[in-house]
């Protein structure tokens, strides 16, 4: 196990095993509920062809499980290199960002997927 840096909003740490890589994602009990809902559409997205890092399930069949006061999940390793704000960067930032908007579900759950909208809306302002 290798501790990482650049959690969003949380601990990571890459687990290596015979088999895979993957990454640990550790947060707190108040970050529960968004740690759910990323790892739920990290799967969304996996299922429609984009690699989002999606959790690897449990011998039960959860994506997250409790740990140590707060929620943890193991999470595909996508490998690569962090992007930059280089104008190619930019470039596979918004190619990315169109494939999501079009694999994005229509959700009966309001606020679901709004992200995706908040995140368009602060990319365009």
């Amino acid at each position: 196990m290798e501790l990482l840096s650049g959690g969003m909003n949380s601990q990571t740490a890459a687990v290596t095993t015979p088999h895979a890589r993957l990454i640990a994602k550790w947060v707190r009990a108040a970050g529960r509920a968004d740690l759910i809902r990323g790892v739920h559409t990290a799967q969304v997205m996996k299922d429609r062809g984009i690699r989002a890092g999606a959790a690897a399930l449990t011998l039960h069949g959860a994506l997250t499980v409790p740990f140590l006061g707060g929620e943890i999940a193991l999470l595909e390793d996508v490998p690569g290199r962090p992007l930059s704000t280089s104008t190619e960067d930019q470039s596979d930032w918004g190619a990315t960002l169109a494939a999501v908007h079009v694999a994005q579900p229509h959700s009966h759950s309001p606020g679901f997927y709004s992200w995706l909208d908040d995140m368009s809306t602060a990319l365009t302002s």
